[in-house]
């Protein structure tokens, strides 16, 4: 399978760099990975068509990626392909399709439990956002202790605020299916 893969924005000495968390590497082992550089000029719809499934990566959220991601999503969808978000990209995925994400605080770097499957799962959390109202008709797939959103499906879309590829691989079924791939 060919997975797109976004990237954050890295600032050193004044110089922009794009970088990809290598625990993805890892996680999608058995499958050929793109970067998808941050360039809203690009060639969306080609780029789309070569891919099987777009990740949305954690990270940062300037407004060059952002731009880069949502015509990529757009394309993406056009082209009925599945595309996952992961901590930023299920912030950014829960905005465009109407949800409300709100400042959190005690979320950064922690480890806290979700209901997910019918059974609670300890997961990873490195983000100040959560999820207060999910977008309208998706299928919530996982609440935090609070009942606050932390994983949600719509079609070929779906979204995790936890980072499965950080040595957490757990994800919902819902959105294994939807993935179809094989998972480290």
């Amino acid at each position: 399978m060919r997975i797109g893969l976004t990237q954050r924005v890295f600032e050193q000495n004044k110089q922009s760099y794009d970088a990809t968390d290598q625990d993805w590497y890892t996680y999608f082992s058995d499958h050929e990975l793109v970067q998808i550089p941050n360039d809203p000029t690009q060639d969306f719809i080609s780029l789309a068509d070569s891919l099987d499934l777009l990740v949305i990566t954690g990270g940062n959220s300037p407004a060059k990626r952002v731009k880069t991601e949502l015509e990529l999503v757009r394309c993406m969808m056009n082209s009925t392909k599945p595309v996952l978000g992961i901590c930023h990209g299920a912030f950014l995925l829960t905005d465009l399709f109407g949800g409300e994400v709100v400042e959190c605080s005690g979320h950064h770097n922690t480890v806290h439990n979700v209901i997910m499957d019918n059974s609670t799962v300890e997961v990873n959390s490195f983000h100040n956002l959560q999820i207060k109202t999910p977008p309208a008709n998706v299928k919530v797939l996982a609440v935090d202790e609070d009942g606050f959103c932390e994983s949600w499906t719509q079609g070929t879309i779906a979204a995790i605020v936890w980072h499965p590829e950080r040595g957490n691989v757990t994800i919902p079924h819902d959105i294994k299916l939807l993935l179809n791939v094989n998972l480290k």
